[in-house]
């Protein structure tokens, strides 16, 4: 009996043996490798996030292949498979949720499961955008604040010393499901820069407090001295004249700005000889020749013309020659304003010392501008005022005191633009605005203004608007429109319809840009910007003046 127990204690020992090895499953076995056992380690078992996003790198160490089986979307993994050492590339993409994300990657290797832990914060509470930040402020919307977060506004108040206003929560508009807010309240000034401070909250009782500046502008430009004339050139280039009118002031330049990428930039500016530090005169004029495109300056007081190429470069300097019938001691030597057509035929405008009125001169950029003098078939007063029309060849005269428009053709013959024999309640001509896609013309007078062409084929209505400055909106829906200043001390920007009499908008600008101050405004032909100068108040030693940039679709 005890034999057979011991018989059959062998034989549970070795079946017990069998049955172990054949259970063994294969998960446990170990693989072929170089003789080491199976290994697969992560350099670290969780990661942490910023709320914007965030790049890693976790190194991966293994003797087995590999792969990502899952992963959040929001994460971005490099590689996804391999079969040995690896420096993986974790890319986390910014959270915009108003929550925390946790989420786990899961490689497997070898049948098993492994895990890394990503865990990352959400942003805080914020202002993400807002009225001008991506685009002009429109001026007939609401002004707007957009937070990454629903939010509940508590206040928004002005920030201005000179503007005091509170926004009423009936003027208060919530949208983008709470993200955003919508008031209208607060100085909308054309030229302007206003500061909103705001407050609000989200729904974990998070407050977020802060400021934002509201530029009614789309560009500003500050420029030493005062601004006397602004030139559109063929390339939408703008060429300003500063003149130097305070002994400490910088000098007197001509500027050239270019648009580039949406933001004109100063692309040229040369010294020029004008110094009217001592002296009581206030015009100063520049033409750009269209014959062979140089730049003529009249300077006043050094009594000749300066011409320069549009590098900057000085050509000369054109004296003015006695005449006859000049006063013998009072000449009219001082070159006041000049202008050309395309064949170099031109105008100059001159003045004497001591002397009241205008004389002028043809001047001839075709025969090595000679001046002569204008034989006595031509009453005129004084021509002061020059335009060349839109397809160069006529330059528009407008002499003082008078309701007509002189057409110099190059030739001794001038025609004239009678203005009031269609327009009898016309007044004097102060400026005239060409316009640069047709042959249409701004007449602005002392007491109204009208838009004509020159053989009064085409006549707008009457307008009874005193002395505006403006220029021809180039919106082809908006035809026979003008951009105005209006010439009172509240200034505003108005567009003018001339075939109905109406006035389409009417917005308020800064003060910088009312009628005491010298002021131009021009449109660019492609209908994208509204252009305006305006000089600064003068102290007792410098004078800043300052060029704004308007988009049009501010207006639309």
């Amino acid at each position: 009996m005890k034999h057979f127990i011991q018989i059959n204690l062998r034989i549970v020992v070795i079946f017990s043996a069998l049955v172990m090895l054949f259970s063994c499953s294969k998960e446990d076995e170990v693989p072929e490798t170089t003789g080491n056992q199976f290994y697969f380690e992560l350099e670290k078992s969780q990661i942490t996030s910023k709320a914007e996003g965030q790049e890693f790198v976790v190194s991966l160490s293994t003797n087995h292949s590999w792969e990502l089986k899952s992963k959040p979307e929001w994460i971005e993994i490099s590689p996804d498979n391999g079969n040995s050492d690896v420096d993986l590339k974790i890319s986390v993409s910014q959270n915009i949720t108003s929550n925390p994300r946790i989420n786990e990657v899961k490689f497997e290797s070898f049948g098993r499961t492994y895990s890394l832990k990503i865990t990352q914060n959400t942003i805080p509470l914020s202002l993400v955008s807002y009225s001008g930040r991506e685009g002009p402020i429109k001026m007939a919307e609401k002004k707007y604040l957009i937070f990454n977060k629903a939010v509940t506004l508590n206040s928004i108040r002005s920030g201005d010393e000179l503007y005091s206003f509170r926004i009423g929560a009936d003027d208060v508009e919530y949208f983008e499901n709470n993200h955003g807010i919508k008031f209208s309240a607060g100085p909308a000034n054309l030229g302007g820069k206003h500061n909103y401070i705001y407050s609000v909250s989200d729904s974990e009782g998070n407050t977020l407090e802060g400021s934002v500046d509201f530029e009614f502008f789309s560009q500003k430009i500050i420029v030493p001295g005062e601004i006397r004339k602004m030139i559109q050139d063929e390339e939408q280039n703008i060429w300003i004249l500063t003149v130097k009118v305070w002994e400490q002031g910088e000098p007197s330049y001509i500027i050239k700005y270019s648009e580039n990428e949406g933001k004109y930039e100063e692309v040229l500016r040369f010294e020029v000889g004008l110094d009217y530090t001592d002296s009581s005169f206030t015009q100063a004029d520049f033409f750009i020749n269209p014959y062979n495109n140089y730049i003529y300056i009249p300077n006043w007081e050094g009594e000749v013309v300066e011409v320069y190429s549009k590098t900057g470069t000085s050509i000369k300097k054109i004296s003015i020659p006695g005449v006859e019938s000049d006063h013998p001691s009072h000449p009219h030597s001082r070159p006041y304003s000049i202008g050309f057509n395309n064949e170099g035929k031109g105008i100059i405008a001159l003045a004497g010392r001591g002397i009241s009125g205008i004389k002028w001169r043809f001047i001839d950029s075709s025969n090595d501008d000679e001046i002569t003098e204008p034989n006595e078939a031509y009453p005129f007063f004084g021509l002061q005022q020059f335009t060349l029309n839109n397809d160069g060849s006529k330059l528009y005269a407008i002499e003082d005191r008078s309701p007509e428009i002189k057409v110099f053709n190059g030739t001794e013959d001038f025609d004239i633009i009678r203005i009031k024999d269609y327009y009898p309640q016309v007044g004097d001509a102060a400026s005239l605005t060409q316009n640069r896609l047709n042959n249409k013309l701004y007449v602005n007078g002392l007491y109204n203004q009208q838009i004509i062409t020159p053989d009064f084929s085409y006549l707008s209505k009457q307008s009874f608007a005193q002395a505006y400055v403006g220029d021809f909106c180039y919106d082809p829906n908006l035809s026979n429109h003008i951009y105005a200043l209006t010439n009172n001390s509240d200034a505003s920007l108005r567009l003018l319809d001339y075939d109905n009499q109406q006035t389409v908008f009417d917005y308020p600008v800064i003060d910088s840009f009312n009628w005491t101050n010298g002021r131009g405004i021009t449109t660019t032909p492609d209908d994208n910007y509204l252009i305006m100068y305006s000089n600064a108040s003068e102290s007792n030693t410098s004078t800043q003046s300052k060029i704004m940039f308007f988009r049009t679709e501010m207006f639309k």
